[in-house]
C-alpha cells in the first residue's frame, strides 16, 4: 500500500496528484490508515507481538492511533476491546475520534448503554472503563486497545484484567498508547529484557499537524517537559526529596487494618474554587508500632463542602480516629466547614486534630522522609498520582505546595508524633 510519507512530494507535486484522483478516490485515501500513517503508527499495527507498547508524548497522535488500529481490527475480528482511563474518556476522546477516522459509509452504530459499539459487518467493540477493571474480567475478545494506561486509577488490576479477558484465536495482541508515568506497571513494560512487548517510543515533534509552540512555553527545557513532549519514562528526579525506591522497597499488597492502632485522614485544601485552583489533597494512613500504611488517595478538585464530605466518608468509612489538619493555615475555618457539612447532612462529627506547620515546605517535610528513607512507610496499591507527585516535586525549584504530598505529610506528621514527646530528635536531627 502506498503510504504519504514515503512519497517525496513538493506543494504543487501533490495539487496535481490529488487533482487527477477522481472524488471516490480522493475520500477513500482521506480515510486509508496505510496512507495517512507514520512509521511507528504502522508498526503498533503491524507488530506481532504480544504487547505493543506505544509510548509517546502529548499530541503524538496515540488515540487517533488506536480508533485506526480498532477499525482495521473489526474487519477481521468479531470481538475486540478499548478501555480507556475512565468513562468520561470515551464521550471526550473515543467517541469523536471515531467520527473522525470512520467514513460516512462506514460509521457504527453506538450501543454503549449495553456496554459495546456495533460495527456495520457485526464486529462488536466492547467499551470498559479501567475505572470498572472488574468489570473487564466478563469480556471474551481477540484483541484489545488500552488508552493512556498510565492515567489509570487502578493500572495494574486493569492491565490483570485485559490479559485474562484477551485470549481468542492464534495471536491475541494488546495495543497500550501512553504518555509514561514511572508506575510498576509502565516500567514492568518497558523492561529490555521482556521479549514479548514491542516499543515503540515517539514525541510530541511527530506529528506535523499540530502546533506544540503552547505546549513548549507550558514545559519548556523542564524535566517533566522530557515526558509530557518526548516521552521519555522519567526515574528519579535528583530535586525531589523522595526516590521510587523509598517507595517500591517498601511496598504492600495489603494490609489488616484491625491491626492498625490508628487510622487517620490527611486533609490539604485548596484555597480557592475554580477551574485554575489547585486539588484538594486527601491521604488516609494508618500506623502499627514504627510501620506507617498509606492506605488510600482520595485527593480531587473539591469545593469546600465536596472535600468534607469525602473527608467524614473516608473517617467513617476506615473507623478512623482523627481528621487532620494544618493549624497555621485557616485551621478554624477547616473545622468549622467539617462541622457544618455534618450538620447539614446529619453525619457525626468526627475528631480534628491539628498539626502546627514549619514555615517551609521542606522542613515539614523532611522528617516524614526519614521513615521512607529507613523503609517504615509502606503503600498499598493504587497511590500512582500521589507516588508521581512525590518523586516529580523539585522541593529546591518549585514555588507551589504539593496538595497531596501535603496531605501526606500532615497525617504521617501527626501518627509518628513528630515533634512530640520522644520523637523530637527527628526535628533536631534535621534543625
Amino acid at each position: 500500500m502506498i503510504n504519504i510519507n514515503d512519497i517525496n512530494l513538493n506543494e504543487l507535486k501533490w495539487k496535481q496528484f490529488f487533482d487527477s484522483l477522481t472524488p471516490e478516490e480522493a475520500e477513500i485515501l482521506n480515510y486509508d490508515f496505510e496512507f495517512l500513517a507514520r512509521d511507528q503508527q504502522l508498526k503498533a499495527y503491524h507488530s506481532k507481538k504480544k504487547i505493543i507498547a506505544l509510548i509517546a508524548g502529548r499530541g503524538f497522535g496515540k488515540s487517533w492511533t488506536l480508533v485506526q488500529i480498532l477499525r482495521k481490527w473489526k474487519d477481521k475480528y468479531p470481538s475486540i476491546s478499548y478501555i480507556p482511563p475512565s468513562y468520561s474518556d470515551v464521550e471526550r476522546i473515543l467517541l469523536p475520534t471515531l467520527e473522525t477516522v470512520f467514513p460516512k459509509w462506514d460509521k457504527p452504530e453506538i450501543k454503549l448503554h449495553r456496554g459495546f459499539i456495533e460495527f456495520k459487518n457485526g464486529s462488536k467493540l466492547h467499551v470498559v472503563s479501567g475505572e470498572s477493571y472488574d468489570r473487564i474480567r466478563g469480556l471474551n475478545t481477540y484483541k484489545c486497545a488500552i488508552d493512556e494506561l498510565a492515567a489509570f486509577q487502578y493500572p495494574e488490576e486493569a492491565f490483570a484484567q485485559a490479559v485474562f479477558s484477551n485470549r481468542l484465536g492464534d495471536n491475541p495482541q494488546i495495543v497500550i498508547a501512553t504518555t509514561p508515568r514511572p508506575i510498576p506497571i509502565i516500567r514492568d513494560l518497558l523492561d529490555p529484557n521482556r521479549d514479548d512487548v514491542e516499543i515503540i517510543h515517539g514525541t510530541s515533534y511527530d506529528n506535523p499537524h499540530i502546533d506544540i509552540s503552547q505546549m513548549e512555553r507550558i514545559y519548556g527545557n523542564s524535566r517533566i517537559g522530557r515526558q509530557e513532549l518526548l516521552g521519555e519514562l522519567l526515574l528519579d528526579n535528583p530535586d525531589s526529596l523522595w526516590r521510587w525506591a523509598d517507595i517500591e522497597e517498601a511496598r504492600v499488597n495489603e494490609v489488616n487494618l484491625d491491626e492498625l492502632t490508628r487510622i487517620e485522614i490527611g486533609i490539604d485544601p485548596a484555597v480557592s474554587n475554580s477551574k485554575e485552583s489547585d486539588e484538594t489533597g486527601i491521604i488516609v494512613a494508618g500506623i502499627k508500632g514504627e510501620d506507617a500504611y498509606v492506605l488510600e488517595d482520595r485527593s480531587g478538585k473539591y469545593n469546600p463542602s465536596e472535600w468534607a464530605i469525602e473527608a467524614v466518608k473516608l473517617y467513617e468509612k476506615y473507623k478512623a480516629d482523627a481528621i487532620v489538619i494544618e493549624k497555621n493555615q485557616g485551621g478554624n475555618l477547616l473545622k468549622n466547614t467539617i462541622y457544618q457539612v455534618c450538620k447539614t447532612h446529619n453525619l457525626d462529627i468526627p475528631r480534628i486534630k491539628e498539626v502546627w506547620a514549619s514555615k517551609g515546605k521542606v522542613a515539614r517535610a523532611e522528617p516524614v522522609y526519614i521513615y521512607y528513607e529507613n523503609r517504615k512507610v509502606h503503600h498499598l496499591p493504587n497511590l500512582n498520582k500521589l507516588e508521581q507527585q512525590m518523586t516529580e516535586w523539585s522541593y529546591s525549584k518549585s514555588n507551589y505546595s504539593p496538595d497531596r504530598v501535603d496531605a501526606l505529610v500532615w497525617v504521617l506528621t501527626d501518627l509518628y508524633n513528630i515533634g512530640k514527646g520522644n520523637n523530637n530528635w527527628i526535628l533536631d536531627w534535621w534543625h
